[in-house]
């Protein structure tokens, strides 16, 4: 979870995008 966490701290944008995608 820290990993995801830190992900979407860093981009969330993107972290949007990829459950969009999914």
């Amino acid at each position: 979870i820290g990993l995801e966490v830190q992900m979407i701290e860093r981009a969330p944008l993107v972290h949007v995008s990829s459950w969009e995608a999914t």
